[in-house]
């Protein structure tokens, strides 16, 4: 039993800093790093509310633009206006259209906030689809909403130093208890030879 809960306590230690240092880079770089296809994403505007709320971290696929419809949430990069190179996320309002060039299939996507009737319809290409959302995480966003604190940071990051510190405390208790052990018995194996010698 014992050895299974330090299992699960590396498994959520290992957990716990690979989150965090993802969210790290995100917050230090101000891009959004991709891990196995999602991006997690704040939400800075009011422009989807009530269904997604400014200051949600979103969970968006990387997904194909075949694979989407009417009425999913896309997160996209404008290409135009005050929010170009900016990422966007919106609700399709039909279902992407594609085009065939040359041989090469494009898509046309439309798609608008939903906070307000007079919401400008987005029009775009696939090019600039980041991938749909498939999700919000509660708790990310508590995570997430320390980091933009002024001292957010240092309060999130207290208790995971504290977590590395008796981590590594554990792993070197447990490396010199195996070598005192390994010493145990080679020093027993000694005097059985020994003993053996004598007879």
């Amino acid at each position: 039993m014992k050895k299974v809960l330090n299992v699960l306590s590396v498994v959520l230690f290992i957990v716990i800093a690979l989150i965090t240092v993802f969210l790290l880079i995100q917050r230090i770089s101000g891009s959004s790093p991709e891990l196995f296809g999602y991006r997690f994403l704040r939400v800075a505007t009011d422009s989807m509310e009530p269904e997604i709320m400014t200051g949600d971290v979103i969970l968006v696929k990387n997904t194909p633009v075949s694979e989407l419809k009417e009425g999913d949430n896309v997160t996209y990069v404008s290409e135009s206006g005050e929010l170009a190179g900016e990422m966007i996320t919106h609700k399709l309002i039909s279902d992407p259209v594609a085009a065939e060039n040359g041989g090469v299939t494009t898509w046309a996507l439309q798609a608008h906030g939903i906070n307000g009737d007079d919401a400008p319809v987005e029009y775009f290409s696939d090019s600039q689809l980041v991938g749909k959302v498939v999700g919000k995480s509660v708790v990310l966003t508590w995570i997430f909403s320390l980091f933009v604190k002024e001292y957010g940071l240092a309060i999130f990051l207290a208790p995971l130093i504290i977590m590395i510190g008796v981590e590594t405390y554990r792993i070197i208790k447990t490396v010199k208890e195996s070598k005192t052990h390994d010493d145990e018995d080679d020093v027993g194996r000694e005097e059985e030879k020994n003993d053996i010698e004598d007879a």
